[in-house]
């Protein structure tokens, strides 16, 4: 298990072959072929969980752009580094959730406080109102000390 991770890590941070070949016939590593089986496989199955997510159920999509800066292989005085800029996403699965629970668009936009024309505005409280004792909150659920 060991030899697989440091393989990976070797990799993935441009480790020139030779080195883990070296590393690999010392025990420490896996070899260089080992490793891209290894990352073809982590992707087809990555792959076949996402197409099933897709097909299946709802998810949650998140994503961000981010700048990065990789060492290159070769460096020159004009070459020193490569910059790219570069979008990371990740997909959650959300458990117990239908498509019909998700069709509130219109309810979420009515309340919403950057809307121009509220057609529901929500109600303002402060802090302490909910500090309160009372016997219906905002949204006219029961309060007696928890939720019926």
């Amino acid at each position: 298990m060991f030899q697989a991770m440091y393989g990976f890590f070797l990799y993935s941070n441009n480790t020139p072959e030779k080195v883990i070949q070296i590393c690999s016939h010392g025990g420490i590593s896996i070899s260089t072929t080992s490793v891209q089986q290894m990352i073809r496989s982590l992707s087809f199955k990555a792959e076949t969980h996402l197409w099933k997510a897709f097909h299946d159920g709802v998810l949650a999509a998140g994503y961000d752009n981010f700048d990065m800066t990789f060492p290159v292989a070769e460096p020159t005085t004009t070459h020193q580094t490569a910059f790219q800029s570069m979008t990371s996403g990740t997909f959650i699965p959300m458990h117990k959730v239908s498509r019909d629970d998700l069709c509130c668009g219109k309810e979420v936009w009515a309340a919403n406080p950057l809307n121009p024309n509220p057609t529901h505005p929500l109600k303002q409280i402060n802090a302490y109102e909910l500090l309160l004792p009372r016997e219906h909150d905002i949204h006219g659920l029961t309060w007696n000390g928890h939720l019926q």
